[in-house]
């Protein structure tokens, strides 16, 4: 990329490439092999020396998510979020699903992995809701234990107040990878209650972790070898699946014939 300014539209930029190409659009999203840039919902992969820019427009009803937390290029899918309803809707009123899923009784998928290149849908059971942080001014401390504050302000971020993240934001809750043995999503599903890993080419999954009362928080990291491992906090104890793949072969026949 050689820069970007910004030009007549509202709240947009203009990104220049090496190969000649402008892409106009409000948010940039580094990939592995260039960049992606969002514009209106839709979006448009950029990679590096290739001169033919590829776009894509979400379902209907769906939206590009603002924040991507997994390798576009490499795996060609990418995280779409449902609409929000118009404040004051019926939809809004009548949107149970939110709240049923954070409570894990409930499968709202309000989030797809969706192939840039085939079209394919890969429904996740989370919703948008958990998004938002409250921040708090005006406090006033009570006692050793409660503080009494004059505002709260409630407004989207990966990050809680101090400093860690917010296990709620779906950036923090999905994540996908390339691998020797294909392309797999880890992520927090039903509320909290469990960590999948999908074949993003079968859809087969398996459960890596799974608590009824919620897990509390979970990494994932990829070594040189593209050898995934989580790591997922439940309760009081550190739980480890030092090779995710290697889980999901051996157990993904095992929970198709439970089904």
């Amino acid at each position: 990329m050689a820069g970007c300014y910004r030009n007549g539209w509202p709240n947009a930029l203009e990104y220049p490439t090496v190969t000649g190409k402008n892409l106009r659009g409000q948010i940039i999203i580094p990939t592995s092999k260039g960049f992606a840039v969002s514009r209106n919902g839709s979006i448009f992969v950029y990679e590096a020396g290739n001169k033919q820019v590829a776009s894509f427009t979400p379902p209907d009803g769906y939206h590009v998510a603002r924040f991507q937390n997994g390798d576009i290029a490499s795996t060609g899918y990418i995280l779409v979020e449902r609409d929000e309803p118009e404040k004051g809707s019926v939809d809004e009123l009548m949107n149970f699903g939110t709240l049923g899923n954070l409570m894990g009784i409930s499968e709202v998928s309000d989030y797809m992995l969706v192939g840039l290149n085939n079209g394919k849908s890969i429904p996740l059971v989370m919703t948008t809701g958990g998004k938002t942080t409250g921040f708090h001014s005006g406090c006033v401390k009570k006692n050793d234990f409660i503080n009494e504050c004059a505002q709260a302000e409630f407004r989207n971020s990966l990050y809680e107040k101090d400093g860690s993240p917010n296990m709620g934001h779906y950036y923090c809750r999905v994540s996908w990878y390339d691998t020797p043995e294909g392309s797999f999503s880890i992520s927090m599903e039903q509320g909290s209650k469990k960590i999948n890993i999908r074949s993003l080419d079968t859809e087969e999954k398996a459960t890596l972790f799974e608590r009824s009362l919620g897990i509390n928080d979970y990494v994932v990291s990829q070594d040189s070898s593209s050898k995934l491992t989580v790591k997922a906090k439940l309760a009081f104890s550190l739980k480890e699946v030092p090779d995710a793949v290697d889980f999901w072969r051996k157990n993904k026949d095992l929970m198709a014939a439970q089904k």
